[in-house]
């Protein structure tokens, strides 16, 4: 059984991944923080099987993941919206338009990383995409973690300077 402290060292090291893939499934900080803080109660109250799982960075990731799919698919069956809340902004048409901006934006994502030298574009989709760990990416590249983060932090600067020069 992990103790409080053990506990929190725990959490505190997985903290920033499980931001940002929350805030990637969710797209807002405030429903990603209630993401994360409930994935951090559930850990908690598991914490006397967890260590009997084998990657608790995985477990963790894959707990908020069901977490994040929960909460949107709570939004989507939400009955209780009265129709007159609505904003008009919020039209077939305008939602169709945020779509299509959507797409475009990934497309040029997609353009942005093929662009990239082949060891940064490795590293990227195998980070950012893949939400490979630094070990996963490590063993099937053959660079050093050292290698991976400076790969990662060049390929990232190179996307958004590529998205920089479309606005």
């Amino acid at each position: 059984m992990l103790s409080s402290q053990q506990f929190r060292i725990l959490v505190s090291s997985y903290h920033r991944r499980l931001f940002q893939c929350a805030i990637h499934l969710l797209g807002n900080t405030n429903d990603a923080e209630d993401a994360v803080q409930d994935t951090y109660l559930k850990l908690w109250n598991m914490r006397d099987s967890l260590d009997e799982v084998e990657n608790i960075e995985a477990y963790c990731i894959s707990s908020l993941r069901h977490i994040c799919f929960d909460r949107l698919r709570a939004n989507k069956l939400d009955t209780n919206t009265d129709i007159d809340d609505i904003s008009e902004t919020f039209t077939p048409a305008t939602r169709e338009e945020q779509a299509m901006e959507a797409r475009d934006e990934l497309e040029h994502l997609r353009k942005a990383i093929d662009n990239l030298p082949p060891p940064q574009r490795l590293a990227v989709t195998m980070r950012d995409i893949e939400d490979c760990s630094m070990e996963e990416i490590e063993a099937a590249s053959g660079f050093t973690q050292t290698n991976i983060r400076s790969l990662l932090c060049r390929g990232r600067k190179s996307i958004r300077e590529q998205f920089a020069k479309l606005t």
